[in-house]
């Protein structure tokens, strides 16, 4: 049944996406949304995997509503009223909403259809047993790197947020404490997977006590965790706050496959995404100010937005679509053409430190040509760009393949996250590097709807070089 409404829904949204050209459809709008929501509510209602039954924090379910609020929370607020696309997004972008409109729920038909596969072909168990000393050695590892990160920022530059206003100037200088950063993330992920494995080694039937799994973590591990995330909530960037505390989270269900109540899982993402609005405000404030001052802005600032959205926390999220858009019309007007899989293909670049620069730009390759957020914002700005406007699942699945890329990225990406899903409730006999892998998507999942699947596909070739290199240094080593 569920594959049925998936295939109707590809259908129907194809349909409505070819017949935009040259006519007005916003007043499907409402009705084309409740209908993809009834869709997703029969897909997973109908799940035949027993363990995923009222499993409310899958992050396939996460992902789904990231995706559903950027493709849509715009094109709505602007026919209820709320807000006009032209000035949300960019003047004259009225005239693709329809086309992206229906585009954006191809994809997200597709990423329903996806879910439907039933086995877990990717994340293979695997009987493997960690050593403490193995676990210690990560720890180490990620603790030197989190030291060597704070050693090397300007602590007045970094607090105040300026860093991470325009971090993607065209004149942007990549530091070294970007890359002691990303050093620090790849092996907090490892050294919470190795941890993880150990306590679930520790005893045959799951523990539901989360203070056992805290405690299943030397007490310098939470040290440097926390210090991290509040290095990361002073300087305003809300990205590391979410992804590790939920990889915590997760880590925690996977240990204990404890599945929380429905009600709490609501709550928890509506005061969530409250809390992220609010962040995403605080760090746009003038980096002059007092935190305190900046608090105080920050909340005057957020009930300014009361009223002007069907859910003002999300807006920002929804912003994302602007990319999508920028691909239809990009497209359209010739100002480029499909680049035909480019920007994925050239993402495995990214998990070899240096190699992009190396030999990509060498090659006569410009940064536009590599990275779709690079694009997007030189479309948007120009060469000079100020900021960065990053990319999005819609944004480069369009512009790498058109409508035929929407079906076929969302089928993919519905298909790993329902092997993440299934992951998260098997049993504990997975590698400490597939382990950290599902731990990071599903931390992610939640910004999937503003993310590209080249970035996503990069960050997780890069985490597992990593391991693969140091995991042989620790082993020649112990």
């Amino acid at each position: 049944m569920g594959k049925v409404f998936c295939i109707l829904g590809i259908i129907v949204s194809l349909f409505l996406t070819l017949l935009s050209d040259g006519m007005s459809l916003s007043g499907v709008y409402i009705p084309f949304a409740i209908f993809t929501l009834f869709v997703a509510f029969i897909s997973y209602k109908k799940d035949s995997n027993a363990s995923l039954q009222k499993f409310w924090l899958r992050p396939s379910i996460i992902s789904f509503f990231s995706l559903v609020i950027v493709g849509f929370q715009l094109s709505i607020d602007d026919v209820l009223g709320n807000s006009s696309i032209d000035t949300t997004l960019f003047s004259g972008a009225s005239a693709y909403a329809d086309f992206c409109f229906f585009s954006a729920g191809i994809f997200i038909f597709s990423y329903l259809l996806g879910l439907e596969y039933k086995t877990n072909i990717i994340f293979k168990q695997k009987e493997t047993i960690i050593k403490k000393k193995q676990a210690i050695a990560w720890l180490v590892l990620m603790i030197v790197s989190f030291v060597s990160f704070v050693s090397t920022i300007d602590v007045y530059f970094f607090l105040s947020g300026a860093a991470y206003q325009g971090s993607g100037d065209a004149d942007y200088v990549f530091t070294i404490s970007n890359t002691l950063e990303g050093l620090y993330q790849a092996f907090f992920y490892i050294t919470l997977g190795c941890y993880s494995k150990l306590i679930g080694m520790g005893t045959n039937e799951p523990s539901k006590s989360f203070w056992r799994f805290l405690r299943g973590f030397p007490i310098v591990f939470w040290i440097c965790v926390i210090l991290y995330l509040i290095l990361r909530l002073l300087s305003g960037d809300r990205g590391p706050v979410i992804y590790n505390s939920l990889a915590i989270i997760y880590a925690y269900i996977w240990c204990s496959k404890y599945k929380f109540k429905l009600s709490i899982v609501v709550v928890s993402l509506i005061l969530g995404a409250m809390f992220v609005s609010f962040l995403g405000t605080f760090r746009s404030r003038d980096s002059d100010l007092s935190i305190a001052m900046k608090i105080y802005e920050s909340i005057d600032r957020n009930k300014e937005h009361e009223g002007k959205s069907i859910f003002g926390p999300t807006v920002d999220l929804a912003e994302s679509e602007d990319t999508h858009f920028m691909a239809v019309r990009d497209i359209a007007q010739n100002r480029t053409s499909y680049s035909l899989g480019r920007f994925t293909l050239l993402s495995i670049t990214s998990a070899i430190p240096g190699l992009k620069r190396k030999y990509l730009y060498d090659l006569g390759l410009t940064p536009g040509e590599i990275d779709s957020a690079v694009y997007f914002s030189i479309s948007s700005q120009g060469k000079n760009y100020s900021f960065g406007e990053g990319s999005s699942m819609f944004g480069e699945a369009y512009l790498e393949f058109g409508l035929i890329g929407m079906i076929l990225f969302g089928l993919l990406l519905g298909f790993i996250y329902k092997q993440v899903d299934i992951s998260l409730m098997q049993n504990r006999s997975f590698s400490v590097i597939s382990l950290a892998i599902i731990l990071k998507l599903s931390a992610q999942a939640i910004y999937m709807g503003r993310t590209s699947f080249a970035i996503e596909l990069g960050s997780v070739l890069h985490l597992i070089v990593l391991y693969l290199i140091f995991n042989f240094a620790i082993k020649r080593l112990s």
